[in-house]
């Protein structure tokens, strides 16, 4: 195996071990070991996959073969739902919620903030992320919804269909289709959260970077007060190794909000390196300097994605030993950005948390 492609592996199994741990442990439920407590992703073939279980106080490590083909991380993931089909679960993450649609803000040229209003509670931690339905019911068609925690008859008949489907398709073909079942939603973090206090409803700004005509910016730009909006997924981004040494924020206009929620929330006692990369001069003011801890240091990058990267990749060669990083930039740069980290600083599975928050389209 080449060593760009190995050093992709090495990412990917250090990513899922990160991210979707529950995933590994249900690979490891239906093709190890039904009692099986914990699992870990060791290593990924073409063939298949290296596992250590842990079970009734012992570990041992299986391989589990793949029966299609495909990106590594697609073929883990993938093998991951249909053991979460044969257990009847719900993927990681999955919940139905409606919020409703408050108001907008222009916070910065091309930085919108839209509040929405919960009647029930919404998490409070930074970094926590609501898949979205670029699509809304208006008023008159509010209804109530179940959050379904297991997998019901109906949506596992359809979960097998699909991954049957997936199974036959070629891999450029099955890419297209996932692609185009999300096509109608998109991640976008919590800003800030504002409690329920005496009966009122839970608040919560979501800001979405538009640039151009494109889906998100058009549902964010096209929502009228009092419009529901429907969220299928969260995802909770891990962030409790900021808490001690010396630490590194990137981030990129999708990765902005975030960064800013964990910059007002900041008990590190060693103020943090930031890295903020925008395409255009004037996106740079969201991360205002008064939101800096007391000694932060920032580096500001502005142009095109490519002279963005050498210049990133430049300056992180300048930095000097750091402890950790966490980031949410393209995924190509956030790919490049962990590599070097994890070469270059030594930072390891825990430290260097590094997420692609967006696929840049191919030229």
């Amino acid at each position: 195996m080449a060593e760009t492609s190995r050093q992709d592996v090495i990412d990917t199994v250090e990513h899922i071990n990160d991210d979707h741990a529950e995933e590994i442990r249900s690979i490891a439920l239906v093709y190890v070991d039904e009692q099986a407590e914990q699992a870990r992703l060791l290593d990924i073939h073409d063939r298949g996959l290296e596992i250590e279980v842990e079970s009734r106080g012992e570990l041992q490590r299986r391989s589990v073969p793949f029966s299609f083909s495909g990106e590594p991380e697609d073929k883990v993931l993938f093998l991951a739902y249909q053991a979460m089909v044969k257990l009847r679960k719900l993927p990681q993450g999955t919940r139905t919620r409606y919020l409703e649609f408050v108001e907008r803000q222009t916070v910065s040229p091309n930085m919108l903030r839209l509040i929405f209003r919960s009647e029930s509670p919404l998490p409070e931690d930074a970094g926590h992320a609501f898949l979205f339905s670029l699509r809304s019911l208006k008023p008159n068609k509010r209804r109530k919804v179940r959050e379904p925690t297991e997998m019901g008859f109906g949506m596992r008949v359809g979960f097998q269909a699909m991954l049957w489907a997936m199974k036959v398709l070629r891999p450029g073909t099955r890419k297209k289709l996932l692609e185009s079942m999300y096509n109608g939603s998109r991640y976008y973090s919590l800003r800030k959260v504002t409690a329920s206090a005496g009966g009122d409803p839970w608040l919560a700004w979501v800001d979405v970077f538009h640039h151009g005509s494109s889906p998100g910016g058009n549902w964010a730009t096209g929502l009228s007060s009092g419009d529901l909006v429907k969220t299928t997924a969260e995802h909770q981004e891990k962030t409790e190794h900021l808490g001690a040494g010396r630490m590194l924020l990137i981030a990129d206009e999708t990765g902005m909000p975030t960064m800013a929620e964990l910059l007002e929330r900041w008990e590190n006692s060693t103020p943090p390196v930031l890295i903020v990369l925008t395409k255009e001069e004037s996106e740079q003011s969201y991360i205002d300097e008064e939101l800096l801890p007391v000694g932060s240091e920032i580096h500001r990058i502005v142009g095109g994605r490519g002279d963005a990267e050498t210049t990133l990749l430049a300056l992180l060669g300048q930095l000097p030993a750091i402890d950790g990083a966490w980031g949410g930039l393209e995924q190509t740069q956030a790919k490049l950005t962990r590599k070097y980290l994890r070469e270059h600083h030594g930072l390891g599975l825990g430290e260097n948390r590094i997420r692609g928050y967006w696929q840049a389209k191919e030229d």
